[in-house]
């Protein structure tokens, strides 16, 4: 390595960052796929669906090995405020956000969703609507970490109010399914789907719940 390499360098814990901010890009990424392929669902263009979710589990798949780079960077770095283990937990929970997502859009990809009845098709779209902005607002979370804890304390509040906006529809879709007749199949699959979209949600949250402890960490 040259003089000059070595100064270019980045530090351990900035590559960390970085590394954990290209992970967030594909959480991103993958919410944002989903939203589409289940409008492209509703069109019955299933094509274009369906190669929207391959690029979602490539997404899910690439989010895998960032996530492997980030351990090993750990190895090698310390993160003030944020302690290693603080950073595992946060990659392992950020890791889940986007696995549910994966897990929902694989299941879209199966269900004929023409097959669910309009108004429980219409809370399905909602939830999903929720959990992207709640990736979304999460994103901001972790990026004002280390700018603003005031910000960033705001924004994880946002992840609580609106992944409980998620367990409200999530209580009206279960209604839905008791108080409509559907197929015993059928019911299966769009409660399945509601429980994976309703971990995104969770995902969410228990993540906005780590930053919290960060930030009252940092202020001991």
């Amino acid at each position: 390595m040259s003089f000059i390499d070595f100064f270019k360098r980045k530090p351990p814990e900035i590559e960390i960052l970085d590394l954990l901010n290209k992970h967030l890009d594909l959480c991103i990424k993958a919410t944002d796929l989903l939203n589409q392929a289940l409008k492209y669902k509703q069109e019955e263009k299933q094509t274009e669906a369906s190669k929207l979710i391959k690029e979602i589990k490539a997404a899910e798949e690439e989010a895998d090995y960032r996530r492997r780079e980030i351990i090993n960077k750990l190895a090698h770095g310390i993160l003030p405020p944020i302690s290693k283990e603080d950073m595992m937990e946060l990659v392992k929970l950020l890791d889940n956000v986007i696995d549910w997502t994966d897990e929902s859009a694989q299941l879209l990809n199966t269900l004929d969703i023409h097959r669910i009845p309009k108004h429980i098709r219409d809370f399905i779209i909602e939830q999903q609507k929720l959990g992207n902005q709640c990736i979304h607002t999460l994103r901001e979370t972790i990026v004002t970490l280390n700018e603003d804890y005031d910000q960033a304390l705001d924004k994880c509040n946002l992840v609580e109010i609106i992944e409980h906006e998620m367990d409200n529809t999530y209580l009206q879709i279960h209604e839905a399914i008791y108080r409509t007749q559907l197929s015993v199949n059928d019911a299966i699959l769009i409660k399945q789907l509601a429980d994976y979209l309703e971990n995104v949600g969770d995902s969410c949250e228990d993540t906005a719940d780590l930053v919290r402890v960060v930030v009252v960490s940092a202020f001991r």
